[in-house]
């Protein structure tokens, strides 16, 4: 009988909390394989069959190193950093669409959560990212000025910068209030250096036809976490 070890080893993503600029590694799989005693006794007893055995047990070694190894991912190209974000708050979770929709929904988030319970239920709490090396406030400005043509802010009325920054997640970020007309919700738009390279844009709005932006509903702000993690390629 062959006797095949496979060893696997792994390691957490690193949080921008932790003040390390370690990268998480990424998934290595090594495979190692060893005979048994009981197959080393054939091989050395019964000549005739040596030959044939042998072929088998590479044959099988082949198999198992383009196997990838019990089905472990392998990790390519080159790591690359990129800003992740998260809270930890049992009133958010995962949107639930029947609380109403929102204008954030499509594309690719870093995070998007809904408020499923309590205070302000059907509130949406939104955050991506741009791959930009200028600063946030002047990335704020630039959204500001482009939403002054009346084609690009058709839908967003009420546009209001606000005149100081605010801690999102322990960062400094710049902003704006301003009404969705579609999807009748206020709210607020805030951009913070999440890491360096990228700005991430904060979106957090208001239940369906609340009438106002409700103040205390930016306390979820507070209780983002910034983090990074590495993507490949």
């Amino acid at each position: 009988m062959i006797v095949l070890t496979v060893a696997l080893t792994k390691e957490e993503p690193v949080s921008m909390e932790e003040n390390t600029n370690t990268p998480r590694n990424k998934r290595r799989t090594r495979c190692t394989t060893r005979l048994s005693p009981s197959f080393r006794k054939t091989l050395a007893v019964k000549p005739p069959v040596r030959s044939l055995l042998r072929v088998a047990s590479a044959l099988l070694v082949w198999l198992v190193s383009t196997s990838g190894c019990a089905n472990e991912p392998v990790q390519v190209g080159s790591p690359r950093i990129v800003p992740d974000a998260e809270i930890v708050n049992a009133e958010w979770g995962e949107p639930d669409y029947s609380n109403g929709y929102s204008e954030m929904a499509g594309g690719r988030h870093l995070l998007i959560k809904m408020k499923l319970k309590g205070p302000y239920k059907g509130s949406m709490l939104s955050i991506t990212t741009t791959s930009l090396s200028d600063n946030a406030q002047k990335w704020r400005d630039e959204n500001l000025k482009r939403l002054e043509n009346p084609h690009v802010s058709a839908n967003w009325k009420h546009i209001v910068a606000f005149k100081s920054p605010r801690g999102v997640g322990n960062r400094s970020a710049y902003g704006y209030s301003y009404y969705e007309s579609d999807f009748r919700r206020w709210a607020q738009a805030w951009f913070v250096n999440c890491l360096d390279g990228y700005v991430c844009e904060v979106h957090l709005e208001s239940p369906i036809d609340s009438g106002s932006f409700e103040s205390k509903l930016s306390n979820i702000l507070n209780e983002i976490k910034w983090k990074k993690r590495t993507v490949y390629g």
